[in-house]
């Protein structure tokens, strides 16, 4: 499914995470050994959720700069970058860059179907690299950056100027 997020924020994001000191990992880092302090990468298949590893078992200057894809009110990216990147300096909402077509405030009556279509109907997050990230970055146009998603795969897609527009970025670009 093709989802479609503003680019300026995505960038936004991005720098986010570059300039942090620190990087919060993701469930699936803290399993791998080239994050971990005893380099040790660890199976969770039949791990009992108390034995699971945590962020103090992370070497945090090991966690590369990137964006987290987020997958559960919705579908948005969010910077990895600690401390989080939030909506206002007192607020305890993080900013985040969601998909026009999953996000719920957009698409009330929508936005579940196209996540489980999308991602899958379970929560989880996936760690985009900075490269990657810059790569969608380069293939903007018309103010956003578009994904191909399915709970399988992830394709950066280079979006057509006119057709496929969702509604909803013609309204948000016009504000």
């Amino acid at each position: 499914m093709r989802l479609h997020f503003h680019a300026a924020l995505v960038f936004r994001l991005l720098e986010h995470s570059k300039a942090a000191v620190t990087r919060a990992p993701t469930s699936e880092q803290l399993f791998e050994g080239q994050f971990r302090k005893d380099g040790r990468d660890i199976d969770n298949h039949g791990l009992p959720l108390a034995a699971w590893p945590t962020e103090a078992d992370i070497d945090p200057a090991t966690i590369p700069a990137g964006l987290w894809l987020v997958g559960d009110q919705g579908i948005y990216f969010m910077s990895n970058g600690k401390p989080g990147l939030m909506v206002a300096p007192a607020s305890t909402r993080h900013l985040v860059a969601p998909a026009a077509e999953a996000d719920p405030e957009r698409n009330p009556d929508s936005w579940w179907d196209v996540k489980c279509a999308s991602f899958g109907g379970d929560d989880g997050v996936m760690f985009i690299d900075y490269a990657d990230v810059m790569t969608l970055l380069r293939y903007r146009r018309d103010g956003r950056v578009c994904l191909d998603l399915t709970p399988d795969q992830l394709a950066i897609v280079v979006p057509d100027p006119v057709a496929d527009r969702p509604d909803s970025f013609r309204r948000t670009a016009a504000k």
